[in-house]
């Protein structure tokens, strides 16, 4: 079992969801920065990070992404920290 698999693939399709396994330690965002892309990413792959686990998203100065992660951070009450340098990057603690 590797620790790390790569896959290709539009994220939102069912077919590249069903290939990442229902629980991961790290879920990593960095794609399109459209709020409705990445909500759904957030909806489909973040309850899928373990208790303990972290969501790191780039790029969190762009709108499309911020309000993405606030509507997580509202609906999970994530532990969150975010760092303004390099475009943004937000780690939460699950």
């Amino acid at each position: 079992d590797p620790a790390l698999t790569f896959i290709s693939g539009d994220d939102r399709a069912p077919a590249v969801a069903s290939l990442v396994p229902t629980e991961v330690d790290l879920l990593f965002i960095d794609t399109t920065h459209e709020l409705a892309h990445t909500a759904v990413e957030l909806a489909v792959y973040g309850p899928r990070v373990r208790a303990g686990g972290l969501i790191v998203v780039h790029d969190s100065e762009l709108d499309g992404v911020w309000w993405a992660m606030r509507d997580l951070w509202r609906r999970r009450g994530v532990e969150w920290r975010e760092w303004r340098e390099s475009h943004g990057l937000v780690v939460m603690t699950v």
